[in-house]
């Protein structure tokens, strides 16, 4: 099996972006989160843990206090990682968030984590203001909003989280402590899949992408109005989105980036009511397990077979693979701040 997860940067201009020089990586076999410079592809720091980081599915980035975020479902818990010594990574803290731990949003305003757990149904919303000392604020659950929970995305303007479920996405406010449901959209013939990934939200143009690699298929969901979710478009191609498993905005250009077992495939989404294929190209290892976008720098990071891979995306018509990295990578993180306020996307297929 492998694990997607994608940070994907906020709308600013390619010129004023942060450049990473780390990557933060979630290793299930070995149990551990890595540390690598990316400046000479080389590991410099590493943490295991079986009982805080059995099988990470999840791992964001917190830059104002240099900090990784991480979910791991076999031991359901968040985990707190001070990371501003890449050499020495050391946890904090550590609490409990439901049976299967799986996606997660951090929130740098309110300083709150939101995580999705699969197996209890259920949507937690914890405290991190004080990293050494984190609690949960409250909790929904329910079999019918939040069935096989696993995507999390979040909109802190508007303070509205978006979750993936079977053959749907629920949206909750979370002005308060507690997690309070709003609007719910559901397709059987469409969406399935969704609930093994984390959607994409575009806040400009208040779009939620999920992508459905069981229905070979990316729906544009309305999501202007959090209470009354609609579906303005569907893109289906039974051949090049089979299985996809991994996506990633470009924000600036309105460009969609979509991964799995048929190639990396570049969408037109500056109209998301008319959504258009661009280029699909095909890439060894196949791109089954992390997509991130580094706007700065115009490079696409991805995983698969093990493999932290990086591709020049600089002309979406003609993407270059860079190099490979060999560190038996699932969860992704860069330490830059613009990936913490947008939503991503990450798949663990079966």
């Amino acid at each position: 099996m492998s694990i997607i997860n994608t940070i994907v940067g906020s709308a600013a201009s390619a010129q004023n972006r942060e450049v990473p020089s780390y990557a933060y990586t979630g290793n299930e076999v070995q149990d551990a989160l890595y540390i690598t410079d990316l400046s000479t592809n080389s590991i410099v720091g590493s943490i295991s843990s079986t009982a805080l980081l059995e099988d990470i599915i999840e791992c964001k980035y917190d830059a104002e206090r240099e900090l990784v975020y991480t979910t791991a479902r076999t031991d359901d818990v968040l985990c707190v990682i001070d990371v501003s010594d890449p050499s020495n990574p050391t946890v904090l803290d550590y609490v409990g968030t439901g049976t299967n731990s799986r996606g997660l949003a951090y929130d740098k305003y309110s300083k709150r984590v939101y995580v999705a757990a699969s197996n209890s149904y259920s949507l937690t919303s914890i405290d991190v203001s004080n990293p050494s000392n984190i609690s949960v604020t409250g909790s929904y659950t329910s079999s019918t909003y939040l069935n096989y929970a696993y995507g999390v995305a979040l909109d802190n303007t508007k303070k509205i989280v978006y979750v993936t479920e079977t053959d749907g996405v629920t949206a909750f406010d979370v002005s308060g402590t507690t997690p309070a449901r709003a609007g719910y959209l559901t397709n059987t013939s469409f969406f399935g899949g969704a609930n093994n990934t984390d959607p994409i939200l575009d806040k400009e143009t208040d779009t939620l992408y999920l992508i459905a690699g069981n229905d070979s298929t990316v729906a544009a969901v309305d999501v202007s109005d959090p209470y009354s979710l609609s579906l303005p478009s569907v893109l289906r191609d039974t051949q090049r989105f089979q299985y996809i498993q991994a996506g990633a905005l470009d924000a600036d250009n309105k460009l969609l980036y979509v991964g799995g077992w048929n190639g990396l495939s570049v969408i037109d989404v500056s109209n998301p009511s008319n959504m258009v294929r661009l280029n699909t190209q095909v890439f060894t290892p196949y791109l089954t397990g992390t997509i991130v976008l580094d706007l700065g720098s115009k490079v696409l990071y991805a995983t698969g077979s093990g493999n932290l891979a990086s591709f020049d995306i600089s002309d979406p018509y003609n993407i270059t693979k860079i190099e490979d990295v060999s560190n038996g990578t699932t969860a992704l993180a860069l330490n830059i701040s613009q990936g913490e306020d947008t939503l991503a996307f990450r798949k663990y297929p079966s």
